[in-house]
């Protein structure tokens, strides 16, 4: 009768994080760099600094921050279930946590023009270049993690990893459900920027939707 092993390797789970938090601050670089990517559009005319500026600085300062949050919590919830696992075996809590750097915004251009400029070649390539691209690229961050995360060693006869109905729960329940939180929140937020650049270009942009004075 083969033997049910019930292992924990705080190395493993440890190293998991090491890795799980580098991709999460790549996911944050890709972020501010195409906010930065944003800010360098030249947009100019009566209301750049009283709609599209402000509509774009808390535009940036939100889109960090929502996908932040959700990495977070994400974090959050894999400290909780493998620090569960830890105790339940006469081990520590293990220590998880997320911290987003602070969102430094570079300056608008500051052109300085008395009619309406904008440059469409340069939004539109934004927003079906850009913004696709860190789509994607992001996506890809987001199933590199869940990969870490399951690629955590089990344990065996030899090997003190970590296995049992926990791991399984942490494994198949936990992880795809943030996974799933965190890859909607990007969509979500990537679509509220493809929706503000549009307006923009098309010239539809109004304080409403720039959320300035709110």
């Amino acid at each position: 009768m083969s033997e049910h092993i019930i292992g924990t390797s705080q190395a493993a789970i440890d190293g998991y994080e090491q890795q799980a938090l580098e991709i999460f601050g790549r996911v944050n670089e890709r972020m501010r760099q195409l906010v930065t990517q944003a800010f360098s559009l030249i947009y100019a005319g009566p209301d750049a600094d009283t709609v599209f500026n402000p509509g774009l600085i808390r535009l940036a300062t939100e889109s960090v921050g929502q996908i932040d949050q959700a990495m977070t919590v994400f974090a959050n919830a894999v400290a909780t279930v493998t620090s569960n696992i830890s105790r339940s075996l006469g081990a520590g809590d293990i220590v998880f946590a997320y911290r987003a750097p602070v969102l430094e915004l570079p300056p608008p251009p500051g052109i300085q023009a008395d009619d309406y400029r904008i440059d469409v070649g340069g939004f539109e390539t934004f927003i079906n270049g850009e913004l696709v691209d860190t789509r994607t690229a992001i996506g890809r961050m987001i199933a590199e993690n869940q990969d870490a995360f399951n690629a955590i060693p089990r344990a065996t006869a030899d090997s003190p990893g970590w296995s049992g109905d926990a791991r399984d729960y942490a494994q198949n329940v936990v992880v795809p459900a943030q996974t799933e939180q965190l890859t909607a929140m990007v969509d979500q937020v990537m679509q509220q920027i493809t929706d503000f650049m549009t307006s923009a270009k098309d010239g539809t942009l109004s304080a409403d939707q720039a959320g300035v004075g709110g």
